[in-house]
């Protein structure tokens, strides 16, 4: 947390922010659709631990996380996730935002196929 605390205090000075084009602002649209989804369908693993466990995040949320962790966890991986797309080049921008595309849907669909739905 600190390290993300450092990383958005330093951004005005380390900022190359390229202009967003439609594409990028679409990438990022992306990105963080499917990071909302899978947020609500770790909510629900979380108000499950019975019937679920994290397995995506268990590294940063452990197999059985509280609710209030999962929380805090998805606000700071999607406000890190638009930082960094800031400061990032449109080239590696889109590489980037594509990137957490691609492993959020993943994430999303195979959730959804084992019956974990999305909740808020």
């Amino acid at each position: 947390m600190r390290a993300m605390a450092l990383l958005l205090a330093l951004l005005p000075a380390i900022a190359r922010a390229d202009d967003w084009s439609a594409a990028d602002k679409a990438l990022l649209g992306t990105a963080l659709a499917a990071t909302a989804i899978d947020w609500a369908q770790t909510r629900t693993i979380a108000k499950n631990p019975h019937i679920w466990h994290e397995a995506g995040n268990k590294f940063f949320l452990g197999s059985h996380p509280s609710v209030g962790r999962v929380n805090m966890y998805f606000a700071a991986y999607a406000l890190t996730t638009v930082g960094i797309a800031y400061i990032l080049p449109s080239d590696y921008r889109k590489f980037y935002l594509g990137g957490i595309t691609l492993y959020e849907t993943y994430l999303v669909v195979n959730n959804h196929r084992i019956g974990i739905r999305a909740s808020f």
